[in-house]
């Protein structure tokens, strides 16, 4: 019995463990993400194992799969890069300020 409250324990303990960043993104104007409708204001973006999940006032809004690369230069703002898809305007791409990381939306 306590070699399998340790196995659980370790098991937690790794699950927890698992790599997830978050970022925060403001939209000025109304944007589509994998079929969803994004209102302009606040959201947070938590990106783990190939997606990423976004948020406003910590409802999830929409899980879409994405890539994670890094740049060439640091970007000196974040900036989230839309074009129109299917005649709506559709987040691409995340860059966050600061660091060299893009986001990939979409990316299969």
């Amino acid at each position: 019995m306590t070699k399998f409250i340790l196995t659980l324990t370790m098991f937690a303990a790794a699950v927890s463990a698992a790599p997830k960043s978050t970022y925060k993104i403001e939209l000025a104007s109304t944007a589509w993400v994998g079929g969803t409708e994004l209102k302009p204001g606040a959201y947070k973006v938590e990106v783990a194992d190939g997606k990423a999940i976004i948020r406003s006032n910590q409802k999830e809004m929409v899980e879409v799969p994405v890539k994670v690369e890094s740049s060439a230069h640091k970007h000196a703002n974040t900036e989230v890069d839309i074009a129109s898809q299917n005649s709506q305007p559709t987040i691409r791409e995340i860059r966050v300020g600061g660091s060299v990381t893009t986001i990939i939306l979409n990316a299969k």
